[in-house]
């Protein structure tokens, strides 16, 4: 079997960490991986050691050179920013012969330098994969990276665990849920980029009108804090239910009556992705790869971005029209089972192994 290192900046919760525990899970039997990461260890680690699949953090370009020299691979896979750039870099200076790469963010943050780095090193990569034609697009035009070599693997989905009785009894009771609750909600990092700063003025919004609704948000991150805040100075954290990270979200949004985004920028959100994949409808900013899965009035609805007010009143929408919100529900986890099983995207990741 073919012996196969895959470089990631951390093992925190968020959409890459978890697509790489997922075809981590899906492959292990065909491949022998090791995982090396550069920042925070975080709890994706544990996930992927009960794998029996070894972890390790290496401290940076050097470190991984001579780790890679001690552990002779046939591939290098890098993940995230921070380890595309060391990651290319150090498997090219251990002698790699096969180095892929997959860009899953949209980073806008990116400064010329930035974009430099990206289109320097990836000439070391064979294949970058992108996880949307937007993004595909993008690499191409700003990074400057040669189209032949991006190849679009879409994220996929799996089989769906739902809570059991005795799961969802615990889950209503630990954040206070009655049944008449009609559940409203998100999954993302508490980042800028995400839009979360623009869910107090959502949930008031909505809130206004329908008092009935509970927030559920499944996340952290750093703009959590200043989010409590404002939701605690406009009275509404009777309406809000922080759940944390979720390493099983798709669990959670199963339950949601309507699944919303607020963010100023995405590649091809998993999370929109499992929403739709559980038929719940979703109200969604019109950015990035987005509009891969959602078809404005058929799979979801789509507001312009930094507009909550527009945001609010499409899940009221929603909420005021059961059966077109159902329909929009149904034609999306149609959409996901014929083009998004996860089956599919770990067959395409084989092929590129080889």
């Amino acid at each position: 079997m073919k012996n196969i290192l895959h470089v990631i900046t951390s093992l925190n919760i968020g959409g890459t960490e978890r697509s790489l525990l997922d075809h981590l899970r899906y492959l292990k039997k065909d491949y022998n991986f090791v995982v090396c990461y550069l920042k925070d260890r975080g709890p994706v680690a544990d996930e992927i050691e009960q794998l029996a699949i070894p972890v390790f953090q290496v401290q940076g370009f050097r470190d991984l050179v001579a780790f890679i020299r001690q552990h002779p691979m046939d591939i290098v896979h890098t993940h995230l920013y921070r380890a595309n750039i060391i990651g290319r870099l150090a498997a090219h200076a251990a002698g790699v012969k096969v180095i892929i790469s997959s860009q899953r963010s949209i980073d806008d943050w990116k400064n010329p330098w930035h974009v430099w780095l990206d289109r320097w090193t990836a000439r070391y990569a064979a294949t970058v994969i992108a996880n949307s034609q937007y993004t595909r697009d993008l690499l191409a035009m700003r990074e400057k990276i040669p189209a032949k070599k991006i190849k679009v693997i879409h994220n996929g989905i799996g089989l769906l665990r739902e809570f059991t009785d005795k799961e969802l009894a615990g889950f209503k009771k630990k954040h206070n849920l009655q049944e008449q609750d009609i559940l409203v909600g998100s999954v993302s990092r508490f980042h800028q980029e995400k839009g979360v700063q623009f869910i107090p003025a959502i949930v008031q919004a909505v809130t206004r009108l329908k008092p009935q609704v509970k927030f559920i948000l499944v996340g952290d991150g750093p703009e959590k804090k200043k989010i409590t805040t404002v939701i605690d100075r406009l009275k509404l954290t009777e309406y809000v239910r922080f759940t944390g990270f979720e390493l099983d979200a798709i669990r959670i949004t199963s339950l949601f009556n309507v699944f919303f985004l607020a963010s100023l920028e995405e590649s091809f959100p998993q999370a929109l992705l499992e929403a739709l994949s559980a038929g719940v409808p979703a109200v969604c900013t019109d950015v990035g790869g987005v509009k891969e899965l959602i078809t404005p009035r058929e799979s979801g609805l789509l507001v312009k971005p930094r507009d909550p007010l527009a945001l609010a009143a499409a899940i009221i929408w929603l909420l005021d029209h059961p059966p077109e919100a159902q329909a929009m529900g149904d034609k999306g986890k149609i959409l996901v089972q014929k083009h998004f099983q996860f089956s599919d995207k770990v067959r395409q990741l084989r092929e590129i192994y080889g």
